[in-house]
């Protein structure tokens, strides 16, 4: 009798541990071929939102950018700038056209694409006005306050040149038959780094030149065939260099140190700090488009992938913290693809930034912004 007893419960124990192998098996060949995400988050934690006390006017289109401290509203004639409470601190006035605007550090570059001004702002404060002599086609600004102007030159050239934060000519550079894509400055104020596609002879291929302020040859150059480098980020000591089918890492004296493929993936968007590239991926999978978030070091070792099954609108990231839009919902995950939270802001959000760390962030709307805890 005893010996029945004991052995139906080795039966039934086999039977269970039979069952969740089964169901184990199943979930991996979802998740691996047919592209089941496994359920995230559930609960979402609510999130006091805080909004932002800015004054802005009705119907007008805005950008904004953001530093540690402060929070800049750009529209055609005026850039007004909120400290990172939400108490506006300043308005400024410009005079552009189209701005384009972008920040590093506690500096902020305004220019007019098309037009000839460029407007250099440090906290509330206008540091320094530019006047280019031709076309204005794209800015750029190191931590340090030197500005990367590019614009139009001759014909189809374009010119780059390098002004420190007095608005005085640094390095000059002319593109010759070349097209400028992307040009940065380093923080050291010394190092250039210029993408160009050359079409030539009928074939298409993106040129990146590595330059010192002081030399007039570049001291280091690469070739990609059939590949666009639009972008080209400097964080730190490395340079991160985001193309059409693959980003590569260099540090700024020429040296590569990464090439990550996208492997058929198409890039949605993309965040750099001093050590790391966050990019969001989409991709079709028999179950529709998938999408996942994945991290890297400037050596090209993937730190971790989070995958999902909603769109993804908007990312940002600070420290190993990286917020991902899910809805009107806010999903965050740290770098190695660890789910952390899932928060409620309340609001409808366009896009965030992390302001000031990892522990507040400003969410974007049509109509202004609010400011709300991350952690």
């Amino acid at each position: 009798m005893k010996h029945s007893i004991i052995k139906k419960i080795i039966i039934a124990l086999l039977i269970v541990a039979g069952v969740l192998l089964i169901l184990f098996v199943s979930r991996e060949i979802a998740v691996r071929f047919f592209g089941y995400k496994p359920p995230a988050i559930s609960e979402s934690q609510q999130k006091k939102a805080k909004q932002v006390e800015v004054s802005l006017d009705a119907g007008e289109n805005y950008k904004h950018v953001v530093t540690d401290q402060y929070i800049y509203f750009v529209n055609v004639d005026k850039v007004t700038v909120c400290d990172s409470s939400g108490k506006q601190k300043a308005e400024i006035a410009i005079v552009t056209s189209e701005p384009v605007v972008k920040s590093n550090g506690k500096y902020v570059i305004v220019g007019d694409v098309g037009g000839n001004n460029v407007y250099l702002l440090n906290g509330t404060d206008l540091k320094n006005t530019i006047v280019t002599k031709g076309a204005l086609v794209d800015v750029s600004v190191n931590a340090s306050g030197y500005c990367v102007l590019v614009t139009q030159g001759d014909m189809h050239k374009r010119d780059v040149t390098v002004y420190n934060t007095k608005g005085e000519e640094q390095f000059v550079w002319n593109s010759g038959s070349l097209f400028v894509l992307s040009a940065s400055v380093a923080d050291n104020n010394k190092n250039i780094i210029i993408s160009t596609l050359d079409t030539q002879e009928g074939k298409m291929k993106s040129v990146l030149s590595f330059y010192n302020i002081s030399a007039a040859d570049p001291i280091a150059t690469e070739e990609y065939e059939n590949e666009l480098i639009a972008a080209v980020e400097i964080r730190g000591t490395y340079v991160f260099c985001v193309g059409d089918s693959k980003a590569c890492v260099y540090r700024v004296s020429g040296e590569k140190t990464a090439e990550i493929p996208y492997n058929g993936k198409t890039l949605i968007t993309y965040k750099t700090s001093n050590a790391n590239i966050v990019m969001a991926f989409s991709e079709s999978a028999l179950t529709g488009k998938r999408y996942d978030i994945e991290s890297y070091n400037t050596a090209g070792k993937q730190i971790g992938t989070y995958e999902l099954d909603y769109k993804i609108d908007y990312i940002d990231f600070a420290q190993d913290t990286i917020a991902i839009s899910r809805g009107r919902l806010i999903n965050t995950v740290d770098l190695s693809g660890r789910e952390k939270k899932l928060i409620d802001p309340g609001i409808d959000i366009d896009s965030l930034s992390f302001i000031g760390g990892v522990s507040t962030a400003v969410g974007f709307t049509a109509n202004g912004a609010y400011i709300f805890k991350i952690t």
